[in-house]
């Protein structure tokens, strides 16, 4: 797992969404901590919000960047 900061870690969920097919492109997402479960970290917020056709592409690309990244601050 690879320890990031989390202003890059927000930058690498752009670039990683913005590669996959999208209906609208993303310019900026805010990350938080979760209250409970097993991941380090969760998407709080997207800039434009995942227009309804992108949703299930764009929740699978977080699943895999949560099981590779790890937030440290």
């Amino acid at each position: 797992m690879k320890l990031v900061a989390k202003s890059r870690l927000e930058s690498v969920c752009v670039e990683a969404l913005n590669k996959v097919f999208r209906f609208r492109g993303v310019r900026a997402v805010k990350l938080s901590r979760p209250p409970v479960g097993t991941v380090n970290w969760t998407l709080r917020e997207v800039e434009p919000r995942f227009d309804i056709r992108d949703v299930k592409t764009s929740h699978a690309v977080i699943r895999t960047l949560q099981r590779e990244y790890w937030m440290v601050n």
